[in-house]
């Protein structure tokens, strides 16, 4: 038995669920609307879910994607159900699963980031013929993701007055409010001594309500110049900086709680909802501790890797 819907209680169901959300946040529940939509044309029925399926299995590759897709439209199936209460569209929710497939490795990110690589990036931006207020700009932005490991589309939600309102504080601890954090969760980031004077050069000739960073001017500069890695195959993307800033603290013995607490990252259990808590001076004791003496500015660890990855670059056509 086929059961029937319209586009409209699609449209309907992405206007509940994404409700709130933020863009970036929505775009893979979107794109399982639309997938869901183009396999089924607004029919339920076993043909229709097996071509569903084998559309996200072509499609996707990463078993995290397809978790996602199936998860998504089965929770279109669970709002339907809701809508109706037809028990046909609970039996077939109940056979459209993703597949139980054994995984033969554990999965590892590919991607492997050191401080010679940031080294690289930001020699590549002194070095491009990007205008110089750019320069100050991108640089600004690429060393606080760096030493602050926060996620692109946070920083790009800072604004000029609330570095300014940190650094008038001893320590400097930035606040990121809940609603610039993906997970909703308010947390501080210790501003290292090396970010502070290229923080100050950005926001400089910006008022307090001003945004600093244009995310799709540096990730658009990012695509132009294919800045490669030195341990793996790919090329930079802002999203590698946050990586960067986990390895290099495992790398370091900064793998405690107050880590979690800056990055936003693995904060979902009941202990970190009910339990825990941080003042700014021991976030940032605690982060200087470790994170005090790497300076990524100005010491290279191999200046061999990094003039020669330079000098074979194209800085052309480089302006956003």
């Amino acid at each position: 038995m086929t059961v029937i819907f319209e586009e409209d209680d699609l449209f309907d169901f992405l206007d509940i669920r994404c409700r709130g959300l933020s863009a970036s946040s929505t775009q893979d529940i979107k794109k399982a609307a639309g997938i869901l939509w183009e396999s089924t044309k607004g029919q339920i029925n076993q043909e229709r879910l097996n071509l569903l399926a084998d559309t996200i299995l072509k499609k996707y590759t990463s078993w995290t994607s397809i978790h996602k897709m199936f998860l998504y439209c089965r929770n279109f199936l669970k709002y339907l159900y809701k809508l109706r209460m037809d028990p046909q569209i609970l039996a077939y929710l109940t056979i459209f699963e993703k597949p139980k497939t054994r995984r033969t490795v554990k999965l590892m990110t590919d991607r492997i980031i050191t401080m010679p690589d940031i080294q690289i990036l930001l020699s590549a931006i002194d070095t491009s013929r990007l205008p110089e207020d750019k320069k100050v700009n991108y640089r600004a932005y690429i060393l606080f993701l760096a030493y602050g490991g926060q996620r692109p589309q946070t920083g790009i939600k800072l604004r000029a007055g609330q570095f300014r309102s940190a650094l008038k504080y001893d320590p400097p601890v930035l606040t990121v409010n809940a609603e610039q954090d993906k997970n909703r969760m308010s947390h501080l980031v210790p501003l290292h001594p090396l970010v502070i004077q290229p923080i100050l050069e950005a926001i400089k000739d910006l008022g307090d309500d001003d945004l600093i960073w244009s995310y799709p001017s540096i990730r658009r500069w990012l695509l132009q110049m294919k800045i490669p890695f030195i341990h793996c195959d790919g090329w930079w993307n802002l999203k590698d900086l946050r990586k960067g800033f986990e390895q290099i603290s495992d790398e370091i013995g900064f793998n405690d709680a107050n880590k979690n607490f800056i990055m936003s990252h693995g904060i979902s259990s009941v202990n970190w909802q009910s339990y825990k808590q941080f003042l700014p001076g021991s976030v940032y004791k605690r982060y200087m501790e470790y994170w005090g003496l790497i300076d990524i500015v100005t010491k290279v660890a191999d200046k061999s890797i990094i003039s020669i990855s330079v000098e074979d670059m194209i800085f052309e056509n480089t302006t956003p």
